[in-house]
């Protein structure tokens, strides 16, 4: 009474003196108000309220903050839950909730000028708790507040309101939780004491205290330790619950079977699992009687549902967002469809959008009615009021629907910044980081944060990021702004409210109320220390449950400390060229081509032909390319380790697939997949560079392929092909091998590699393996580190002496670069019914453009054979025969008719069809039928055009002076001397500058092509139409003879003997790049045709 009649005088004076005066008198007051606080609580409380809402009327900010700093230090009533009664109620301060109210309500009549009060109330609320029954009918007190004017500290209010578990419409154990909470109890008669008061606790007085206790009955479960239990339960039923026995045994062995089979470490990964799974894991338990295992899976339902009652799991968002839709809120299909089908970016961009939709009707201005429809009745046994039914308002929903979307927004934020490799950052990184910036930035906006400092850094990149030459020490400068912008917001929103509140409010609780979470520590900390580890993981909670700031803070710190750690490893020159680095543009299935990388400045021509290929439904064989993008910034990739290691992951990722598509793994010796690793640049350059056959292959892998396929011959010939690879990628020059091969032939009497017996393939393997290592070349056996060399060595190979010179002679830009093909391989090896071939898809030596296929193709071969001009070859077509005088060989079409008609077959869709120019195609088959052809590449056909081609005058010496012929590949008549070196080559050119002079080789290798270039023809034993040296040699203008069968060069002695005739170094002969002619001496010449 006294208190009351004090509160009445009192707000007399308020309204009649000066304000000093009643500051003066207040504090007086307020010293007797903390003085009883704790005596008188509800009188003290009644007067506190009136006094503030007078206060408040006189609309003076500096009087409403002084009066809010005065209540602050008054007190504040916190739960100090003092464990729960037989009749299932929990004993909670009675003034707790009352406190709450009134500061809220003193809030309402001006929040703006409220901040001190709201800050204080969450400190006090998140350091010692909240208890709110269902009974209360908190949500009445929510929709107060959202109706009064809180948008200028929306933020403010948003992190106040997160506190409080109220958010649901269903008051009471209604629907499904009656239901579940009911089953479990019966199924067992009631008999199971402790499921029976937890049934009874959430029928009668339900709250969030109820999550914690079922969470603490499933770690008693789990662990038989009944101490989780005993703040939960009354004293004389904790004493009678038992640690073993019918109603624990059975669930102690689910439970650890669950979380055992899941590796789950707390009950809240329980959330995490489906029904679904759940159900499969305990349906297949042994020894469990059906009740206990129905009543553990019960128990994980009543406890998923009690958790999306209380603390806002986003989980079931999709019947959420539906109900939110019927009782008025916006409309939801769109944004389920995104959440069903769309990407992380655009699942949060609609979340966004809607929460923004949300946003404008929880600060409208406008009120809406609320829908009750409460019942209030007496639990039968013992008249304990209880309270059921339901609650709706339009600004209360839509609040409920935004905490639940944005813990949902929270996670994909965290699964957004993982979707970008912040281990290294480029150019192309910051175009992803700019977009995701701007989405975080519109997530803070919408809960209540503004910065123009953000605004203008997001400016400054986007600007930036149109510029081409920024530079990297600028990009760090933005991100600093970043970082600087994100500790303003910091220091604004969070410290800067609760500084000041947060020391007084821990100085004068009793620390017995504060959550031990605060408390708990190893150490023995000094008061000082203690409040500030207690405001520091205040503030940290307060962040990390704020919408998008805690993953904003933490995207921005990754990125300073990629791009620091980027400027410490890197030069200034890699530094950019890093920058510059696109990875989304550094692989691309051939099958699945990259959309960012599909044309042949990234692929290369061969690799952009083939991809094109397998769209068409051609038979390519499946691979992948690493595009000139790694070739363009391979110096700061190789520099880098995090780009690197990138990198390396997606080539195993691509050769996962690789193996998935070939149903073979490779460096498996019981199902091996062999590769080829190939150059593509966008211009092409035949033979020029490095290739690498059968890469993946050792002696463990040979024992498989011979199983696998039972052709030890062939097994060990790839082995052969792939050291032989590996040997001259490493400088070895060709013709050792060749010699190693040539005495074989002689040791053994055979003509063709072929013929060999599997053994004596063997060892010849075994001579080629010696000699790389004679040479002190370590031969790789792990296939991995064998595929990554051998990607690494093509790549090098752009900068080989034969590649330089082909671009100088050619005029060729050195910038191209290549790309690197890795496909699976086609043996062509395998047998006499296997092969490869080139061919073009016209004749080259007319000019109609009328499909003739026209080429070689060798058996038991692989495709490198041909190209190289290292075998004899045949022909592909009978029209072609009697051009070459090749009549008594058989050709493909008339061994293969199968394949030869299904290569005219993909040939007449490629140039009818598709209008694709005529092609120089590269195949290899595996046997006699057309599911066995695979097409390897193909590219425009070279075809020279000549404003004079030269004949010989036909004479009797002319025919006299014929020695043999070869197949005419290119250009017309000519007549000079012969030439087999570079040296000689120089010698003529100094002594007569105007003599053709003619280079005969046994075979050209793309090493010559120096001498190809300085020479004016060639003649060469060994090789067909479509070898590289011949396809070159069109390329330069030169006349040229290939496979000239009777030539024998000794390069050694300098000469070579066609048809029993010894021809020296400096000899005039005559050869005819038409029909293939060779003749001895020297003979006239006229122009026989103009035009192509």
């Amino acid at each position: 009474n006294v208190i009351r009649e004090l509160n009445r005088n009192l707000i007399e004076i308020i309204y009649s003196d000066e304000i000093d005066k009643i500051k003066s008198l207040l504090s007086e007051v307020f010293n007797l108000f903390k003085k009883y606080f704790y005596t008188y609580p509800e009188s003290i409380l009644s007067c506190i309220h009136s006094i503030g809402n007078h206060i408040y009327k006189l609309e003076n900010p500096k009087y409403i903050e002084w009066f809010s700093n005065k209540i602050i230090q008054i007190g504040f009533h916190y739960p100090q839950i003092q464990g729960i009664t037989e009749e299932w109620q929990v004993r909670v301060n009675r003034a707790h909730l009352k406190n709450i109210r009134i500061w809220l309500e003193l809030i309402e009549n001006n929040p703006k000028w409220s901040k001190s009060l709201i800050s204080a109330l969450i400190i006090n609320l998140r350091l010692c708790g909240i208890h709110v029954n269902d009974t209360d009918l908190f949500q009445k007190d929510v929709t107060k507040l959202l109706n009064s004017e809180i948008e200028p500290v929306y933020h403010l209010i948003k992190q106040l309101l997160r506190l409080f578990p109220v958010y649901f419409s269903d008051i009471g154990s209604e629907g499904k939780l009656r239901e579940v909470s009911t089953e479990i109890d019966e199924i067992t008669g009631r008999s199971d004491i402790l499921i029976h008061f937890l049934r009874k606790q959430s029928h009668v007085e339900s709250s969030s205290r109820v999550v914690e206790f079922l969470e603490s009955i499933i770690k008693f479960w789990l662990t038989k330790d009944k101490a989780f239990l005993k703040e939960f339960l009354p004293e004389e039923l904790y004493k009678r619950i038992k640690t073993s026995g019918s109603y624990i045994d059975d669930l102690n062995k689910v439970f650890n079977i669950l979380f055992k089979q899941r590796s789950l470490d707390s009950v809240t990964g329980l959330l995490d699992l489906k029904d679904s799974e759940i159900d499969e894991i305990v349906k297949n338990i042994n020894d469990i009687s059906e009740r206990e295992k129905k009543r553990a899976l019960l128990a994980i339902k009543f406890y998923k549902l009690l958790v999306q009652k209380y603390r806002l799991n986003p989980q079931d968002i999709f019947q959420q967002l539906y109900n939110a839709q019927s009782i008025g809120l916006p409309n939801v299909e769109s944004l389920v469809n995104i959440l069903k089908e769309g990407s992380i970016h655009q699942k949060i961009d609609a979340i966004l959008n809607y929460l923004q939709l949300l946003k404008d009707i929880i600060l409208s201005q406008k009120r809406f009615e609320p829908l009750e429809q409460i019942f209030r009745k007496r639990h039968i046994a013992v008249g304990i009021p209880s309270v059921y039914g339901m609650y709706h308002e339009r600004k209360f929903d839509a609040l409920a629907l935004t905490l639940r979307l944005e813990n949902l927004a929270n996670m994909y934020f965290e699964d957004l910044i993982n979707t970008i490799n912040l281990k290294f950052i480029t150019r192309a990184t910051l175009f992803q980081i700019q977009k995701y910036a701007n989405l975080f930035y519109r997530a803070l906006q919408i809960d209540g944060i503004s910065s123009t400092r953000i605004e203008h850094t997001l400016e400054l990149l986007s600007v930036a990021l149109d510029v081409r030459r920024f530079s990297f020490s600028q990009y760090i400068d933005i991100f600093k702004a970043f970082f600087d912008a994100v500790k303003d917001i910091l220091s604004t929103y969070y410290s800067g409210v609760f500084k000041v509140n947060l020391k007084q409010i821990i100085t004068q609780i009793d620390k017995q109320f504060i959550l031990k979470k605060y408390i708990e520590t190893n150490h023995i900390l000094d008061e000082s220390e203690m409040i500030n580890r207690i405001s520091e993981q205040f503030l940290r909670e307060s962040v990390s449950t704020s919408f998008g700031l805690q993953q904003l803070d933490n995207f921005i710190s990754k990125i300073l400390n990629t791009l620091f750690e980027q400027s410490v490893k890197l030069d200034i020159q890699n530094l950019d060229l890093l920058m510059s680095y696109d990875p989304q543009k550094a692989l691309s299935s051939i099958y699945e081509p990259n959309p960012y990388t599909n044309d042949r400045i990234h692929l290369g021509n061969k690799g952009y032909n083939l991809i094109k290929l397998s769209a068409l439904g051609m038979p390519v064989p499946p691979g992948f390319i690493i595009t000139t993008e790694v070739f363009r910034c391979r110096k700061a990739i190789n520099q880098f380790k995090y780009v690197r290691e990138h990198l390396e992951e997606g080539i195993k990722g691509s050769m996962r697939r690789l193996e998935r598509l070939t149903s073979k793994r490779f460096g498996s010796p019981d199902n091996p997949l062999l590769v080829s690793v190939r150059s593509g640049g966008a211009i092409s350059m035949p033979g020029m560079m490095i290739s690498f056959l059968n890469v993946g292959i050792n002696e463990e892998i040979i024992k498989g392929l011979i199983k696998q396929t039972g052709r030890p011959w062939f097994a060990w010939d790839c082995y052969r092909r792939f050291l032989q690879c590996w040997g001259m990628s490493f400088g070895i020059e060709r013709d050792k091998f060749d010699a190693i091969m040539n005495t074989f032939k002689a040791r053994y009497n055979v003509e063709r590699k072929i013929k060999f017996t599997p053994e004596q393939m063997k060892e010849i393997a075994i001579a080629y393996r010696d000699t790389v290592r004679d040479f002190g070349i370590e031969i790789i056996d792990d296939p991995e580190k064998q595929l990554d060399i051998s990607i690494s060595q093509v790549f090098q190979s752009w900068f080989s002496e034969k590649a330089r010179s082909y671009r100088e002679i050619l005029g060729i830009s050195d910038n191209w670069g290549t790309a690197v093909i890795v496909q699976s391989m086609i043996y062509g090896n395998l047998d006499e019914n296997s092969g490869t071939g080139v061919l073009f898809t016209r004749n080259p030596l007319e000019s109609g453009d009328n499909i003739t296929l026209w080429g070689d193709f060798a058996l038991g071969a692989q495709g490198e054979d041909i190209v190289l001009g290292l075998v004899k070859t045949l022909p592909i077509s009978r029209e072609q025969k009697p051009y070459e005088d090749r009549t008594t060989e058989m050709s493909l079409e008339e061994s293969f008719p199968e394949l030869y008609n299904e290569i005219q077959r993909i040939v007449q869709i490629l140039i009818y069809r598709e209008k694709w120019d005529a092609q120089e195609i590269e195949f290899t088959f595996e046997g006699r039928t057309k599911d066995k052809l695979f097409i390897l590449q193909t590219r425009d056909m070279t075809i020279t055009k000549k404003e004079r081609l030269m004949g010989f005058v036909s004479s009797e010496e002319l025919y006299s002076s014929f020695l043999s012929r070869g197949i005419g590949v290119g250009g017309g008549a000519l007549s000079g001397r012969v030439v087999f070196d570079l040296n000689e080559i120089k010698e003529f050119r100094d002594k007569e500058p105007d003599t053709p002079l003619i280079l005969v080789r046994s075979d050209t290798v793309p090493d010559d092509i120096r001498h190809i270039s300085l020479a004016d023809g060639l003649l060469t034993s060994r090789g067909g139409s479509t070898s590289h040296a011949a396809i070159i040699a069109n390329r330069l203008g030169k006349t040229c003879v290939v496979g000239c069968n009777n030539l024998i060069v000794i390069e050694d002695e300098k000469i070579c003997r066609l048809n029993q005739r010894i021809i020296k170094s400096g000899d005039f002969i005559s050869i005819d790049g038409r029909n293939g002619s060779v003749y001895f001496g020297r003979h006239k010449v006229e122009e026989i045709k103009k035009g192509v």
